[in-house]
């Protein structure tokens, strides 16, 4: 193929992703309107109105946001493609007279920073004028700066060790390359999962461990009752930085732990407290974690494989205004070039996480020996989050990543357990 064709496909396949994103969102938008003028039937005894027109105000100003921001997201990227934007950066970086380490790191720290600052005045309306206006924004503007820094540096220095590790085997290690890569990177990506609760977490919020001995002795009782080895249980400062309320288990080896915020010990009874645990020690038992994790790599090594077929291919730089092939050029044009194609198959990831949320929740349900406690929580969670009771079934099956409420509570009632 031509230098130009392959820009056409690109510009092409980026056209459709965004313009599905926005119809998307505009059926989300209407669907809300069209069936949300009455708290829906299975609610009506759990949400007075008021909290439904709330959530359904919330979820409107979220959407028109979201398709805003895609609108202006997608013209920059557009913009930067046609412009040659990466090649001419990629020119830049070869006057400086750097070797292949040298140019791939500072090529990949520009790219990457520059979208990373692009995103920042999404974050900041999102943070301070969207979550603010609806009550959930605890974070203060030194918050917000001290995390921004603490998560550049942190990434920058992963990103700079995983860059230059990478053309290291890409410069030395001939066609294989792309297995010792993919050994290396899943190396790192495993390192990260490990160390993220002992280490990185802390850096952001407060951990401590429960400390009611009373609930801890009920907890002790449902891990037990699930086979669950416990291990300790934290609650994060989650208050710090936003109303919102989760829980979830992260984490192998030592560093594996189940996290509560202490919004969520706030907000939620002690049976529902339980319920939601044994939600997530669900999660551990069916192996959801290590499943994730080996389709995460799986993908990678794909990825891997297509990056070696293609890093000497000239056609494909020179389409987006590269003068050269380049190890690093390669990594970067795959990473944002094949999301127009990686988009529609985000329906499958999401099928099968909501897949884990049922199982998840269907262990819970058992070990607790009744749906009310789960499904109050659920319920209680959703009204404090003022989360979208009706959302699109094409909007949900593309971007959620759990099964709605209505969903969920459905099918917690088809359990034979006996309700109490």
């Amino acid at each position: 193929m031509t230098p130009s064709l392959i820009l056409n496909i690109y510009v092409v396949l980026l056209l459709l992703e965004l313009s599905f994103s926005l119809v998307l969102d505009w059926l989300n938008v209407n669907f809300i309107k069209t069936n949300s003028t009455t708290v829906p039937e299975y609610l009506k005894d759990s949400i007075d109105e008021e909290t439904h027109k709330k959530s359904v105000k919330y979820s409107l100003v979220k959407l028109k946001f979201s398709m805003v921001s895609t609108l202006i997201n997608g013209g920059i990227l557009l913009a930067l493609v046609l412009s040659g934007s990466f090649g001419l950066l990629d020119n830049w970086i070869v006057g400086l007279d750097l070797n292949i380490y040298g140019e791939g790191v500072l090529y990949f720290l520009i790219f990457s920073l520059s979208f990373y600052f692009l995103s920042l005045p999404f974050s900041l309306y999102s943070t301070f004028v969207i979550e603010e206006s609806f009550g959930f924004n605890k974070t203060t503007p030194k918050l917000w700066i001290f995390d921004q820094i603490k998560s550049i540096l942190i990434s920058s220095i992963f990103l700079v060790l995983m860059v230059a590790g990478l053309l290291w085997f890409m410069s030395t290690t001939g066609d294989r390359w792309w297995i010792y890569g993919f050994i290396f990177v899943a190396t790192i990506q495993l390192f990260l999962v490990y160390i993220y609760p002992l280490w990185i977490a802390p850096l952001f919020n407060k951990f401590t461990e429960l400390s009611d001995e009373e609930l801890k002795n009920k907890i002790q009782e449902v891990t037990k009752k699930a086979g669950y080895k416990a291990e300790a249980v934290f609650v994060m400062d989650g208050s710090r930085r936003s109303k919102h309320a989760n829980a979830y288990f992260t984490g192998f080896g030592k560093g594996k732990r189940i996290v509560l915020y202490d919004t969520l010990i706030e907000t939620l009874n002690e049976n529902q407290l339980l319920s939601v645990l044994a939600h997530e020690i669900g999660h551990e038992k069916l192996n959801h974690i290590k499943k994730g994790l080996l389709m995460s790599l799986a993908i990678l090594l794909v990825g891997f494989y297509i990056i070696n077929l293609l890093i000497n291919y000239e056609p494909l730089f020179f389409a987006f205004g590269f003068d050269r092939t380049s190890y690093h050029g390669a990594l970067v044009l795959f990473s944002f070039a094949s999301a127009p194609i990686t988009f529609w198959l985000s329906p499958l990831f999401s099928r099968l996480s909501r897949i884990h949320e049922y199982e998840a929740d269907s262990f819970a349900v058992k070990i607790m020996n009744s749906i009310t406690g789960l499904k109050t929580a659920l319920v209680e969670l959703s009204k404090k989050s003022l989360s979208n009771f009706t959302p699109h079934p094409l909007y949900s099956f593309f971007h959620y990543s759990h099964p709605t409420l209505h969903e969920r509570i459905k099918a917690m009632e088809g359990i034979d357990v006996k309700a109490s």
